[in-house]
């Protein structure tokens, strides 16, 4: 009985450790891609090795949505509130950031 717990616990810290591993390779890739795309934000699309997905609402109009997939992560550009229309939105904008919300969430698969 005690050699079965041992074992368990031993299967435990080597799940843990494979965990922390593959989180930590995540991290370091989800980093370089992240300081990839700022640093080539002002170049023109053609230069850019991580390229921005284009992204279509359900009526089939472009969005200005910023996502980008590379090595199977996808990152999206997230912005503060730039005007005092995002802070107050009127009706048009609130259905404009829905649309983006709906994007978002067909993004992540949810």
């Amino acid at each position: 009985m005690l050699r079965e717990e041992n074992s368990s616990f031993d299967q435990s810290v080597q799940n843990g450790l494979s965990l922390a591993t593959y989180i930590g390779n995540f991290l370091s890739k989800a980093k370089h891609i992240a300081q990839t795309i700022v640093y080539e934000y002002a170049l023109p699309s053609s230069l850019q090795t991580v390229r921005k997905l284009s992204l279509y609402d359900d009526d089939g109009n472009d969005s200005a949505e910023e996502v980008y997939l590379a090595n199977g992560i996808l990152l999206r550009m997230s912005q503060q509130p730039s005007t005092d229309e995002d802070i107050n939105p009127s009706p048009a904008r609130r259905r404009s950031l829905a649309v983006g919300d709906t994007i978002s969430h067909k993004c992540a698969g949810t």
